[in-house]
């Protein structure tokens, strides 16, 4: 495409072929350094010492298009940085929204806790009466969970005042209930 041309003259014809570089004498033609030209690859043929004009023009399109490459590129630059900037104005609402969202969160989660201890103090202060548990679920017994008590409802013991009244060896009947165990629910139901 851009390419030099060179003149040869042989047995009396004249003929163009693609020379390998450019002249010294048309690189500073076109207002080149020879350091410029090969810092633009642009080739060099050191030497040839002739001068053609078509050479000279093409350098010169040669710099033309070195120059609309380098606006080009220029022009993607300062879109992608103002992409970046879009992004990051994106992020950084997305994060203020996640901020408020969490901080409006613990806000919830803070108010009904702030409701609830007063309740959980007045329900520490009350303390049942021994009539009272046989009203009382099997769940109110520390280390009893939601699997427990239906195994121990389903073999037919219905409230705290059942579990105390209990032998261990009776409760160690109950899938997943060893006789250790059985002992210490009998005596934290007698503690309540």
């Amino acid at each position: 495409m851009f390419e030099p041309k060179v003149k040869i003259h042989y047995q009396y014809r004249n003929r163009e072929r693609n020379g390998r570089g450019f002249s010294r004498k048309e690189l500073i033609e076109a207002g080149l350094t020879v350091d410029e030209a090969l810092w633009m690859g642009i080739p060099l043929d050191p030497k040839r010492k002739t001068l053609y004009e078509d050479n000279v023009e093409t350098i010169f399109s040669i710099i033309d298009h070195i120059k609309t490459l380098h606006e080009e590129l220029e022009e993607q630059r300062k879109l992608e940085i103002a992409r970046q900037e879009e992004r990051k104005a994106e992020k950084e609402k997305d994060s203020k929204k996640k901020k408020k969202g969490k901080e409006a969160k613990k806000e919830e989660k803070k108010a009904p806790k702030k409701e609830e201890k007063p309740a959980v103090v007045e329900a520490a202060k009350e303390e049942p009466e021994e009539g009272d548990k046989e009203s009382m679920p099997l769940d109110d017994i520390p280390g009893v969970g939601p699997k427990t008590a239906d195994r121990l409802f389903d073999a037919g013991y219905v409230s705290v005042a059942d579990i105390a009244n209990a032998k261990a060896e009776d409760l160690a009947q109950v899938k997943g209930i060893s006789e250790k165990s059985a002992a210490e629910l009998i005596k934290k139901a007698k503690e309540l």
